[in-house]
């Protein structure tokens, strides 16, 4: 995680004092690894819908037992939406309420 990113979610973490930190579209977890290093939250749920990617966030936060993983997506309305996902470029994945051009999840 770039040195900024760190900055930033320790600011935040000191800030409000949160307990709990959500991390949507966790990707392979740098942000939810990184908030646990600042000894910030107590619990922090890991959020990734990609099936692929989603392994490789389990495999990365095995060693991390105040990081709940979950292979879901998380919108502000209720429905099945396809993920486009981008073999080279998964950090670029995102959904969209009609039909993906690729879909690989």
């Amino acid at each position: 995680m770039a040195k900024c990113g760190r900055w930033a979610l320790g600011a935040v973490a000191q800030a409000t004092g949160a307990p709990v930190v959500v991390d949507v579209g966790a990707n392979v977890g740098h942000w939810s690894a990184a908030a646990v290093e600042m000894n910030g939250p107590r619990k922090v749920f890991a959020l990734e819908p990609s099936q692929s990617t989603f392994a490789k966030l389990s495999n990365k936060m095995a060693s991390l037992p105040q990081v709940s993983i979950h292979n879901i997506g998380l919108s502000e309305t209720s429905q099945k939406m396809d993920l486009v996902y981008s073999e080279s470029n998964p950090e670029k994945s995102s959904v969209e309420a009609s039909s993906a051009m690729e879909l690989n999840t």
